[in-house]
Formats: structure tokens, sequence, C-alpha cells
């Protein structure tokens, strides 16, 4: 992960949901669909591709909130994007919510 969880909420607290089916712990290296272009948002969301993302955290028993990990949606705290050269410790990353249908371990999709 390069960026810092920006404007996570702090969801279901921990533990509210048994640590033993959790498939995909806090802090697990994943992927999921998110949009790069405004053309891919408005089109069909299973057509968007996947993403490096990060687990932040089990927000119930099929909901996950993750950090989408991709350099090109990084943008600075205001929002506006990030420029080259921006240090990672100053970039924002977008954190989404997702079920198990979208979020899968690195390399999955490739099989």
């Amino acid at each position: 992960m390069t960026g810092a969880p920006h404007g996570c909420s702090p969801g279901v607290p921990r533990g509210a949901v048994p640590v033993t089916a959790n498939p995909f712990p806090d802090g697990a290296a994943v992927e999921t669909p998110f949009p790069l272009t405004p053309e891919q948002k408005d089109g069909p969301r299973d057509a968007w591709p996947w993403l490096p993302a990060v687990v932040l955290h089990q927000c119930g028993p099929d909901e996950w909130r993750v950090l989408v990990d991709a350099r090109e949606l990084a943008t600075l705290d205001d929002g506006s994007p990030a420029p080259d050269g921006t240090p990672d410790s100053e970039l924002c990353y977008p954190a989404v919510f997702r079920d198990a249908s979208e979020i899968r371990r690195p390399g999955e999709g490739d099989r």
C-alpha cells in the first residue's frame, strides 16, 4: 500500500464479525473492480478493470472496505489530481465497499 487509507470510516467495530469467517483479513493484498476513466464509470460495472487494493476491514458477513491502491487514481488531500512526483505520504486513494464477488486475490483472474 502506498497511501494512507484516507477518508476511511470506522465501519463496524472490529470483533463484530467472527475472524474465522473472514476470507479477506485486514491488510490483505487483493484486487477489486474500479473504473479508471469517466467512460468506464458510466459503462457497465462488469467491464471495470480489476485493480490492486488492500483490505481495510470487514464490515459485515459479506462486505469489506478496501483501499484501491492504483497510482493513477491518487489525489491530494483536497481531492485534486496528484501531480507526478508527489510523495507517497501525501497521496490519497479511494476506499470502497465490496462484497466477496468483487474481491479476489492477486493473480486469480489470470488463470
